[in-house]
């Protein structure tokens, strides 16, 4: 499965992202609660729309801060320039399985694109 970022979402919605239309059109997308939150604090009609199918999608695991937390410090996540909404994803795609082949993050952030593919858990 593949969990596509905040970034993924907004260049589809400006630009058109034909991989991530048809990933979702495959139904292999899934949702993230913060990825949904923070598409809706987007302006007009469109953020509402993402937001609203970011949410309607099967959802990823959350984990508690605790959790995302031993992900920062277990992985050396700290001071490479993720958001802690990042290091979130990347400890949901970890908790997922971890070994990249139950969730990917599909992202256009270079730097998560980077951190998530040195542990496993980027798109490629």
């Amino acid at each position: 499965m593949v969990l596509a970022d905040t970034s993924a979402w907004i260049a589809c919605a400006r630009f058109g992202d034909p991989l991530l239309e048809g990933l979702i059109q495959e139904r292999r997308v899934v949702g993230h609660g913060v990825v949904s939150g923070a598409l809706s604090l987007g302006c007009g009609p469109t953020a509402r729309r993402l937001a609203l199918t970011a949410s309607a999608l099967p959802q990823a695991p959350e984990p508690s801060h605790a959790a995302v937390r031993a992900v920062v410090d277990g992985k050396d996540l700290g001071c490479c320039g993720l958001s802690w909404s990042d290091a979130s994803l990347v400890a949901s795609a970890l908790a997922a399985g971890g070994d990249g082949a139950s969730l990917v993050i599909y992202t256009h952030d270079r730097t998560l694109a980077g951190q998530a593919a040195r542990l496993g858990v980027g798109w490629s």
